[in-house]
């Protein structure tokens, strides 16, 4: 529990969301250097994505929305790739990270079907 700024008082705060994105990104164990893929930017990922970036981590933001990717590159992602082809997604994760892939990978859609592995 933190006490909020006067500037607030009486004001509407966001405090289950932000408290929310802080859990995940404290569990993940996010680091400089990492590269971390984020899978939707809404509300969520865009913080996500602007923790992770100030952390030092290279984030490559992937969400369905041209606004959103634009919004992921505000946060301070480095690359972003539209959700839309597993294998076009996989490869080009692939080719920005030299074969490495990435050390996090955190889910914001909340739908199981972005984590898919595709069949081969």
């Amino acid at each position: 529990m933190l006490p909020l700024p006067e500037a607030l008082a009486g004001q509407p705060f966001l405090g289950e969301p932000l408290g929310c994105a802080m859990n995940i990104f404290r569990r993940a164990g996010i680091e400089a250097g990492q590269t971390v893929a984020i899978i939707g930017i809404g509300f969520l990922g865009a913080i996500l994505t602007r923790l992770a970036t100030q952390a030092g981590a290279r984030v490559i933001a992937i969400s369905r929305r041209a606004y959103s990717l634009d919004l992921a590159r505000r946060m301070g992602a480095a690359e972003t790739i539209p959700l839309e082809d597993h294998h076009g997604i996989i490869a080009q994760v692939k080719a920005l990270t030299e074969g490495r892939f990435c050390e996090r990978v955190i889910e914001a859609v909340g739908k199981q079907w972005p984590l898919d592995r595709p069949a081969s």
